[in-house]
């Protein structure tokens, strides 16, 4: 595996993070979601720093916070979520844990989902019976909301930014937890999955969604 690049959505309970790797030019959720509710800073820090060494990340892309339900509420939260990020990464660098030989930066992008869709994923991945999808709809859906919104900002992430060092050239597709086809259309990508329809969208500031 070679250098990687690791999108972290923080939440008001999980940090979720998701990796693009360039040898294999896709998306995936990391395991575990981290619980901001458990444990302290110094926790998190730790379990961040394992992440990135783990995987071999040379740059962590933060934002948004959090996941939102419709484009004034992102709009909104996009704002006072930059405070609260950068809150939380400093507290996370003051711990001194994590390397400063990799970079952190913040990317200010809008992630809109569809509630609906993302309910009705949650009943498809219940009614299979595996044992990680017994829990309660709520539960779930707050989970999955949180692994969506990390997808889909670091997804846009290799569309949009021109970031040299990691050229998207295959991420349309995102394999966990299903197969996610991104559309895209000027700076906005709209997600879909089959069977369900639209997730989400993720666009940056004042590019108007219409679910």
């Amino acid at each position: 595996m070679g250098r990687c690049l690791l999108g972290l959505h923080v939440g008001t309970k999980n940090v979720v993070g998701s990796l693009y790797d360039p040898t294999h030019s896709e998306v995936v959720v990391v395991r575990p979601v981290l619980n901001r509710e458990e444990g302290d800073i110094s926790s998190l820090a730790t379990q961040l720093q394992h992440i990135i060494e783990q995987l071999n990340v040379c740059k962590v892309v933060v934002g948004p916070w959090p996941r939102s339900m419709n484009e004034e509420q992102a709009e909104n939260d996009l704002i006072e979520g930059f405070a609260k990020i950068d809150c939380f990464m400093g507290d996370l660098h003051k711990t001194g844990i994590l390397k400063d030989d990799v970079q952190h930066l913040y990317y200010g992008v809008r992630v809109v989902l569809n509630e609906s869709g993302v309910k009705r994923r949650v009943r498809e991945l219940k009614l299979q019976g595996r044992e990680e999808f017994s829990g309660d709809e709520i539960t779930l859906f707050e989970a999955f909301s949180d692994i969506y919104a990390s997808q889909f900002m670091l997804m846009h992430y290799l569309e949009m930014a021109g970031d040299v060092a990691f050229q998207a050239s295959n991420t349309e597709e995102s394999s966990i937890p299903g197969a996610i086809t991104a559309k895209r259309n000027e700076g906005l990508l709209t997600y879909y999955l089959s069977g369900v329809g639209c997730l989400g969208k993720a666009f940056p500031k004042k590019q108007p969604p219409n679910m």
